[in-house]
C-alpha cells in the first residue's frame, strides 16, 4: 500500500544518502529481492534483512576482506537480541545467532542477512532469487549456490557484524524446530543437485546418522543440560530436513 513512503521521504530530507522508493505488491520475498537487484547502480551491492541493525565499521569491513580476499562474495555473522525474558540457558544455547566462521574461510553458499557482492557478478550471470521459493523460504541459500557453482569466490567476514532483534514467538520450540527442518531441507536439495548415485545414498546416511544421534543424545540431558540439548537439538532437526530433502517430501 506505499504505507512507508513518507517515513521514507522523511529520512530522505535529513540525510545525503539518495534512496529510491519502491513498492513491490506480491507476497514473495524472492520477488522482493529481485526487484532490488533490478533498481540497484554501482559497483558493489550490500544487504541486510528488515529487522537488523549494522554495527558503525560494518561496511568497511565487508569492502575491506573484498579486497585482501579477493571475494566475489562477502558474508558477515549475525548476533541475536534476545528479548528481556529469555531463560538464561536458552541464550546460552543461542539457537538464532549465525557465525560462518574465521575471516578469510571459503563458504559454498551465503545469507541476504548480511552479505556484499559484486554487481557485475549479479548481472552477467543473469542468476536470480528463484522465486518458487519465495514462500516456504532457502531461496537466499539456493541464489549464493548458484553463484557459487558459477564460478565466484565467497569468503567470510567475521567483523561485520549485524544485531537482529528476535519477537518472542520465534523463540517457541515449533517456530525453532521448523525453521531448523527448512534451513536443512533447502540445504539438502541443493546439495543434491551435484551429487550422483552412491553420493546421493552416502549423503543420506549421513543425515540419518546424524539426526538419529543428535536428537538421541538431547533426550536424556533435556533436564541436566538445557542449552546443550537444544543444540544437539537443532542439529537433529537440521539433519532430518536433510533427509527430508533426500526422501523427496
Amino acid at each position: 500500500a506505499g504505507s512507508a513512503e513518507q517515513a521514507v521521504r522523511e529520512w530522505c530530507a535529513r540525510n545525503v544518502i539518495p534512496v529510491r522508493y519502491m513498492v513491490q505488491p506480491r507476497r514473495n520475498i524472492a520477488t522482493t529481492r529481485n526487484a532490488a537487484l533490478s533498481l540497484a547502480r554501482g559497483d558493489w551491492l550490500a544487504l541486510i534483512d528488515d529487522d537488523e541493525r549494522a554495527n558503525p565499521t560494518w561496511l568497511g569491513h565487508l569492502i575491506q576482506t573484498a579486497e585482501q580476499h579477493a571475494a566475489d562474495i562477502v558474508i558477515g555473522n549475525v548476533i541475536a537480541l534476545y528479548p528481556p525474558s529469555t531463560p538464561a540457558w536458552l541464550r546460552r544455547a543461542d539457537p538464532l545467532s549465525r557465525d560462518w566462521g574465521a575471516t578469510g574461510e571459503v563458504l559454498p553458499t551465503g545469507s541476504t542477512a548480511n552479505a556484499f557482492l559484486r554487481a557485475d557478478l549479479v548481472r552477467q550471470s543473469g542468476i536470480r532469487f528463484d522465486e518458487a521459493l519465495g514462500l516456504t523460504g532457502g531461496e537466499d541459500t539456493d541464489f549464493f549456490s548458484r553463484l557459487h557453482a558459477a564460478g565466484a569466490r565467497i569468503v567470510v567476514c567475521a567483523e561485520a557484524i549485524v544485531a537482529e532483534t528476535i519477537p518472542p514467538g520465534r523463540l517457541e520450540a515449533d517456530y525453532l524446530r521448523r525453521r531448523a527442518l527448512r534451513s536443512g531441507q533447502s540445504y539438502g536439495e541443493i546439495r543434491l543437485r551435484s551429487l550422483r548415485g552412491a553420493q546421493r545414498l552416502a549423503f543420506m546416511a549421513a543425515a540419518s546418522g546424524k539426526a538419529a544421534l543428535f536428537l538421541g543424545l538431547a533426550a536424556p540431558l533435556g533436564g541436566l543440560a538445557r542449552s546443550a540439548a537444544w543444540r544437539l537439538r537443532i542439529r537433529g532437526w537440521l539433519n532430518t530436513g536433510k533427509l527430508r530433502a533426500c526422501l523427496g517430501r
